[in-house]
């Protein structure tokens, strides 16, 4: 139970890193563009 609890919260927790530098990436770009 515990163990099923920790791979969630750690499958979690990569979605919202790979979320954080897609976000990142997307704002770059619209500042690059930007210029």
């Amino acid at each position: 139970m515990v163990m099923e609890y920790f791979y969630g919260t750690e499958i979690h927790m990569l979605g919202l890193f790979v979320e954080i530098i897609l976000f990142t990436s997307i704002i770059l770009l619209i500042k690059r563009n930007g210029k």
